[in-house]
Formats: C-alpha cells, sequence, structure tokens
C-alpha cells in the first residue's frame, strides 16, 4: 500500500467514526492542524464551540470483528516519540476502526506521556 491509499483509507475512516460520534450527539469539528504541527483527526467541541479535547482515528487492516484477534504483526499505534509531535500535544482518546468489518473500538491515552509511551488495540 503506498501513502496515497494509506491516508485515504485514514480519511475514510475518520469520517466514519465522525459521522457515528454525530449521530450520539457528540459536537465534532472537522480534522485540524495544531499549532504543535500535528493533525488533529476529530476535535470535539462544548456546545458553545470550545475545544474540549481531541480524538486520533486509526484504521485497521483487513477483516477484524475482535479487537482481541488482530491481523498478524499488526502493531497498532504508538506516540512518545522524539520525532512526533503528538507528544507534545497527545489525543484524549484513540479510536481503531476496522473498515471492512465496521469494527471500532478505543483507548484513553495517560495526561501526562513520557517520551516512550505506547498503546496498541490489544492493551
Amino acid at each position: 500500500m503506498n501513502w496515497e491509499e494509506l491516508k485515504s483509507e485514514g480519511d475514510v475512516a475518520v469520517k466514519k467514526v465522525c459521522d457515528g460520534l454525530e449521530k450520539r450527539g457528540i459536537n465534532v469539528g472537522k480534522s485540524i492542524m495544531s499549532q504543535f504541527g500535528t493533525d488533529e483527526d476529530i476535535p470535539v467541541y462544548d456546545s458553545l464551540g470550545n475545544k474540549l479535547f481531541w480524538i486520533s482515528v486509526k484504521s485497521v487492516p483487513g477483516n477484524t470483528t475482535d479487537p482481541k484477534k488482530l491481523p498478524p504483526g499488526y502493531k497498532g499505534w504508538m506516540c512518545g516519540e522524539v520525532e512526533s509531535k503528538q507528544w507534545i500535544y497527545p489525543p484524549t482518546v484513540i479510536i481503531w476502526y476496522c473498515l471492512k468489518s465496521n469494527v471500532a473500538w478505543g483507548a484513553i491515552t495517560p495526561k501526562r506521556p513520557s517520551t516512550e509511551w505506547f498503546i496498541y488495540p490489544d492493551r
């Protein structure tokens, strides 16, 4: 899979998760680029339009019907590398979404990440 296909898959996953959140009455916005250079997939706002937090969405390859049984070799998502700006302003929630099965699951991230924290869908 090349970069454009991967980005397109990610965009579809973000759209589907965003639509699901909106159906549940959550005030979400379009993806934005933060002051730290982090792309925030889904910013979440209060009723006055103040941003509360942001959600990172990760697409999962294959046909995952059970988050405890992921495709072989799938490592999920990591935040905390010095090269990544997401350790400066990490997401509050990470949602993994499998496009083929429409299964989604998530994790709440730590408030004060170290430079070496990892979050995988199986934890």
